[in-house]
């Protein structure tokens, strides 16, 4: 198709309507042989090459530069301009159209005031205007998922040579990426973690502040961040290599408090038995606010009182007896499929008491003797 255009270029000097239609069918027909072009894109940029520019051949450096003032065209003609120019640029490299910053520019304030993104965000990548290219792809990526692998190679790319060649405006870049990390977590929080890593090591308490605007991305990062861990673990035989001392013992506290705050307390039992790097103490003040009862028994134990475990255990047995008894009293409205449940249910808080004796026996077998008190006494009620 490019080499056509070059063909009707030198050809032809003035362009009647008839003679454009033609050429634009001979375009359109050669393309679709050639092509999988659409007909309607082939018809644009033939129309509109022939029509809206007029282009002059530069000897010297063998290009075709568009010398009609762009500012005199209407919207909708600087639209489909911009749209045949990216067409054109990315189709083939030698496309051999040239236009200025200035040029770009105008193009761009017409697009901004359009829905047509992908024409924006064509330009501003041209004249390099960095932070509105990465809104227009925070603001299109989730709507068009295409564009997600896009977004993050124009950022890597970005940063690599703004590192190298301007650190004014890498630092700038950074900043906005940073004050969207919960707009790019959103999109895909695998790739912003791997944004993280790459570009803000030093940052990263900055990054998890950031993430405060949004638990749940927070939570999700988070959650990336302790599978690291664990496999670090795991190859390492439980050391870990820490980048500044307690970081990772403040991931880890951040997890239980996220978890607490997400309403998704049943996962922190498995993962304080699965890591052994979790703050004990922290998380156990943590779990005794939030009455994560699981996780505070555990803990209690973990931190060497056994003592307070069962304790804890034993109000969350006598809890369950006492909602038994006050529904025996209820005689002929007792609600049966209640009891049926609170049955199931202390034989539950009874099996958890009995694990906490048996698992410190031979540090305190003075917890049996508190539980047997502590049944005997409900026999009693019970009985009478």
């Amino acid at each position: 198709p490019l080499s056509l255009i070059k063909y009707l270029y030198n050809q032809c000097d003035v362009y009647p309507e008839e003679k454009i239609k033609v050429l634009a069918n001979e375009f359109i027909a050669k393309c679709s042989k050639l092509t999988a072009i659409p007909k309607d894109l082939a018809m644009r940029t033939a129309g509109y090459i022939f029509t809206h520019y007029k282009m002059e051949k530069d000897d010297k450096e063998g290009m075709k530069y568009v010398k009609e003032p762009l500012i005199k065209k209407t919207d909708e003609q600087l639209l489909t301009l911009a749209n045949d120019l990216i067409f054109l640029v990315t189709g083939n490299e030698e496309a051999n159209i040239y236009f200025d910053e200035g040029n770009y520019r105008i193009l761009l304030d017409q697009s901004k005031k359009t829905p047509f993104d992908i024409v924006t965000l064509f330009l501003t990548k041209k004249v390099k205007e960095y932070r509105l290219t990465l809104e227009l792809y925070l603001d299109s990526t989730k709507r068009i998922p295409d564009r997600l692998n896009s977004m993050f190679s124009w950022i890597n790319m970005t940063l690599t040579k703004l590192k190298e060649k301007n650190k004014a405006e890498y630092d700038k870049m950074k900043t906005d990426l940073s004050n969207n990390i919960c707009k790019i977590g959103k999109i895909n929080v695998n790739e912003m973690y791997s944004l993280v890593n790459l570009w803000f090591q030093k940052e990263k308490k900055l990054i998890l502040v950031k993430l405060e605007e949004d638990k749940q991305i927070q939570l999700q990062y988070v959650e990336i961040l302790i599978q690291k861990i664990n496999a670090s673990l795991e190859e390492n035989e439980n050391n870990i290599e820490e980048e500044e001392p307690g970081e990772t013992a403040a991931v880890l506290k951040l997890h239980v408090q996220l978890l607490c705050d997400m309403k998704q307390t049943q996962k922190i039992l498995p993962c304080l038995m699965k890591n052994p790097l979790y703050p004990l103490d922290d998380c156990l003040q943590l779990c005794l606010k939030n009455k994560v009862n699981d996780a505070s028994i555990y803990l209690y134990q973990t931190t060497g009182d056994p003592t307070k475990a069962l304790k804890l255990s034993l109000e969350l047995f006598t809890d369950v007896y006492t909602r038994i008894h006050n529904n025996l009293k209820l005689k002929s409205q007792l609600n049966e499929n209640m009891h049926t449940l609170l049955l199931t249910e202390i034989q539950e808080k009874l099996a958890k008491c009995i694990e906490v004796c048996e698992h410190n026996e031979q540090q305190n077998d003075d917890l049996w003797f508190t539980l047997l008190d502590k049944l005997y006494a409900s026999y009693g009620e019970i009985s009478a």
